[in-house]
């Protein structure tokens, strides 16, 4: 950043990815580097993902003459991610760790300032602000600020919650998050029109520093979101207001500048990147965005709702579960007749799995949702079925439990009901490996005890598997591009195509971020969004499932 010296504009410090810089690949400054770095190596932020050679740097303008020279240079190894500039000069960075998916939030703060007043500061002192903090999963949110009380506001928000979100911690914890399901810009560009007060869509970055209002709403921080608007939250997590109008059905221009007229009948527009807030001595709020200065008004009437106990039963959450699949199987009688059954060709020959589907070209494909679609054959004594996706890291999971690997991560889902009670086969990667579990409620001669799966909230529900198996030496798995393949026995599922075979089945994906899953999403049934409960998860439910026929080829 820049700051007057001897009255001219010049830059006095910087602190980020050196990686990004040329100057500092040259011949002069290459001893500055960690003897552990290679400094040419392309993974440090792509490929791998390990970024094994992303270093951290500060620079401090020591002598006052604007140029940046080796002795003032420190680096150290780290993945780093967005920098933001507090207004007492300490420098916050999203992620500092040693991937570039995750690290810790860490505040800089200047260790003394030269006789010029360019701040100095110590790469090896930073202060954590939040552990477990995650790469955004879009373009833009890749930013941390420091708030009042020991709060700090993500646009990306740590573990334990999903990426898809915005969040806080205070003194190093995870408090609260709000959903951001569009997160970023190029996530936007597929976000329907918002249908509701305070939903979030495209949040790409902090607008500036904290506000405080006049009146009870305490400390607010502004998020920009790409479709014109601003979001304000206040930092211990509740929704203030949606500033401006979505540009899908609003512009910028008004029929006329007035000073003193209400712009927040406009939008900022799409791509609007750089609107700022500020508030100054006299607690006036203004918001810069698209060449024009405003003021920022109301703030002051907010009244917060007091402390409000909510009892919720038992029976009542028991009800709100049976409605879920009440809704599903209407829907399904209103729309069954038009979805055709997913057709299982028997009988031609075997793919090869490797992901690359060029055997599938003739195959039957059913919808999953607007970015995936599959289909399933069988020939010889081996079932096959492939996926076409838009995510090449879809099979992220890392279960601490296997019976559990519904829970933490992407997979590929294949449900069939070819034994009482139906089974279910979960297929994934685990450090590089197939990972595939098969789960049966209903398994005649089981003597092992059940495998138990209690709902999130208390003893509301508990489901019960007689058997869950790790059948991955089974299980042959393939993917490419964002496409997958998957081969497994039939005599694993106690499947015996015969002509006019006809069962309940369904198939379907899991995405996650690579420790959490965030969406169950199938071809038939579609009363899956639930994420948040484990038994609900873990259940089988054949009576909402669609049909697959088995056809012969002749």
């Amino acid at each position: 950043w820049l700051a007057p010296l001897g009255g001219v504009a010049r830059p006095v410090a910087a602190l980020g990815r050196a990686n990004d810089w040329k100057l500092l690949k040259t011949a002069p400054f290459r001893a500055r580097w960690p003897k552990v770095v290679n400094l040419d190596s392309p993974n440090w932020w792509y490929g791998d993902g390990a970024a094994r050679d992303a270093t951290l740097f500060q620079w401090t303008d020591l002598n006052g003459d604007g140029v940046v020279q080796p002795e003032e240079v420190t680096m150290r190894k780290a993945a780093t991610g967005g920098v933001t500039v507090m207004p007492d000069l300490s420098v916050v960075v999203a992620r500092v760790g040693a991937t570039q998916d995750g690290g810790n939030a860490v505040r800089f703060k200047p260790v003394r300032f030269t006789p010029t007043g360019a701040p100095v500061y110590d790469l090896a002192a930073g202060q954590t602000l939040a552990a477990g903090t995650q790469s955004p999963p879009s373009t833009g949110g890749d930013q941390v600020i420091a708030a009042r009380d020991g709060w700090a506001v993500l646009t990306t928000a740590p573990r334990p919650f999903s990426a898809f979100s915005i969040a806080g911690v205070r003194n190093g914890a995870a408090m609260w998050s709000y959903p951001n399901p569009w997160p970023g810009l190029h996530a936007s560009h597929d976000a329907p029109f918002p249908d509701r007060p305070g939903e979030v869509i495209g949040v790409t970055k902090l607008l500036g520093p904290s506000i405080t209002p006049r009146g009870e709403a305490g400390e607010i921080v502004a998020f920009n979101g790409n479709k014109g608007n601003v979001y304000l939250f206040t930092t211990d997590g509740l929704f203030v207001a949606t500033l401006f109008q979505d540009c899908r059905v609003k512009g910028w221009n008004a029929p006329r500048a007035t000073p003193g007229q209400d712009m927040l009948p406009y939008s900022l527009g799409e791509e609007s990147f750089f609107p700022t807030i500020t508030q100054v001595t006299d607690g006036t709020i203004y918001l810069q965005g698209n060449t024009s200065l405003m003021r920022l008004e109301g703030l002051e009437n907010i009244h917060r709702l007091p402390a409000t106990p909510l009892t919720v039963t038992t029976a009542q959450l028991s009800e709100a579960r049976a409605y879920f699949g009440r809704r599903e199987a209407e829907r399904q009688a209103r729309e069954g007749a038009d979805i055709e059954p997913l057709r299982v060709a028997v009988g031609g020959p075997a793919p090869v799995v490797d992901g690359a589907l060029d055997d599938w070209k003739d195959a039957r494909w059913v919808t999953i949702d607007k970015r995936a679609s599959a289909a399933v054959a069988v020939s010889g004594d081996r079932l096959y079925a492939a996926f076409k996706t838009d995510d090449n890291d879809l099979l992220r999971n890392s279960p601490q439990a296997l019976p559990n690997l519904f829970k933490t991560g992407g997979a590929l889902d294949l449900l069939l009901d070819a034994i009482p009670g139906g089974e279910r086969l979960l297929v994934t990667r685990v450090g590089g490996k197939t990972v595939a579990v098969l789960y049966r409620p209903k398994l005649a001669g089981t003597l092992t005890d059940r495998v138990k799966f209690v709902s999130n909230i208390g003893d509301l529900k508990t489901v019960s598997m007689d058997r869950v198996d790790d059948v991955s030496d089974a299980v042959v798995l393939a993917g490419s591009a964002g496409n997958y393949e998957v081969s497994v026995p039939l005599s694993l599922l106690g499947l015996a195509p015969h002509a006019g075979l006809s069962l309940r089945g369904d198939i379907g994906l899991l995405r996650g971020n690579g420790f959490q899953t965030l969406q169950r999403i199938y071809w038939y049934d579609k009363a899956t969004g639930l994420v948040s409960d484990m038994a609900s998860e873990a259940e089988l439910t054949p009576d909402l499932w669609g049909e697959w026929q088995f056809v012969f080829n002749k």
